[in-house]
């Protein structure tokens, strides 16, 4: 990990995994797929090909809830979280007005970090 692609992940037994991911969606998305202790997924400016891996078979082997979060100011991600969302019925998308792309969408708009808790919340709890 470098400070450029910076993630999320935390144990928060017993309520199973939650998975947050930002540039590292992809990665995210696979270990999703094969890793069942994943109860919660939300990805920051995720795409459907990423340097040619492409998620969304992982995304139809997860089975956990999965929020998709893209800038609406950010083409690629939106056109990539309607793809995504398709990859099951436990899919929700959420776009911020004007957020840009990845972490700078915690910047400009605060209050996705309130809205990442309560979604973990809601599909953890």
């Amino acid at each position: 990990m470098t400070a450029s692609a910076p993630t999320l992940a935390t144990a928060a037994r017993p309520f199973g995994r939650p998975l947050s991911a930002t540039s590292v969606a992809t990665s995210a998305a696979l270990v999703a797929a094969t890793d069942p202790t994943v109860r919660s997924l939300a990805l920051l400016s995720a795409s459907t090909d990423y340097r040619g891996l492409r998620i969304e078979a992982a995304l139809r082997k997860a089975d956990c809830p999965v929020l998709l979060v893209a800038g609406s100011n950010d083409p690629y991600a939106l056109r990539s979280a309607v793809v995504l969302a398709a990859t099951g019925s436990r899919r929700e998308t959420m776009t911020l007005p004007d957020a840009g792309h990845g972490t700078t969408m915690l910047v400009r708009q605060p209050e996705l970090t309130d809205r990442l808790v309560d979604w973990f919340r809601r599909t953890l709890l």
